[in-house]
């Protein structure tokens, strides 16, 4: 990874991130302009959508909370990546990258690569308000949220094993240590 690399990484997520945060500001505006002040659709069980809600329930705590957690966990990755020598960190190969050469550039990649997590969680609390002005407006509808819900660990999962594949040294690099295979 060059410095190039990890500052393009770094960029792409805050980038991604930042688009995200305002589909949902405007996702959120959207949603409190046109829901009624009662009957917000809170939940969706088996019975059909649960209309008892209001704008006072749980789903605007939710979505006022939930992009401040998630705003509070890049902080804080951001604060815990930079500042010391990497023990708070849980990341393969983490002599390798956390080399002197290596260490700024590492740390602009793995705060870029969580920022791209958290735009995803802030997508899906997008889909969580779009859904529920849509299930609300039309209560006959099929909500689309375990599909959404499915896609998302899909995701997940996807991009830590990208990033896993990632995180390997070169293997050209003769200051990595190699396991003996048996």
């Amino acid at each position: 990874m060059t410095a190039h690399d990890a500052g393009r990484t770094g960029r792409t997520g805050a980038l991604l991130l930042a688009v995200s945060t305002a589909l949902f500001l405007g996702a959120w505006l959207w949603a409190w302009v046109v829901l009624p002040a009662d009957g917000v659709v809170q939940h969706i069980g088996p019975d059909g959508p649960d209309r008892t809600g209001s704008r006072g329930g749980l789903l605007w705590p939710l979505l006022v909370f939930g992009p401040v957690v998630v705003c509070g966990l890049h902080w804080l990755v951001a604060a815990i990546v930079r500042s010391g020598d990497g023990t708070g960190l849980n990341y393969p190969h983490k002599t390798y990258w956390l080399a002197p050469e290596r260490r700024e550039a590492f740390r602009r990649r793995v705060v870029g690569e969580f920022d791209v997590f958290l735009a995803a969680t802030m997508l899906l609390l997008v889909v969580v308000l779009v859904e529920a002005v849509r299930v609300t407006d039309d209560p006959g509808s099929r909500s689309l949220m375990v599909p959404t819900l499915v896609a998302y660990g899909l995701f997940c999962v996807c991009w830590v094993v990208w990033l896993l594949r990632r995180s390997r040294p070169p293997a050209d690099d003769t200051r990595v240590p190699t396991r003996r295979r048996r």
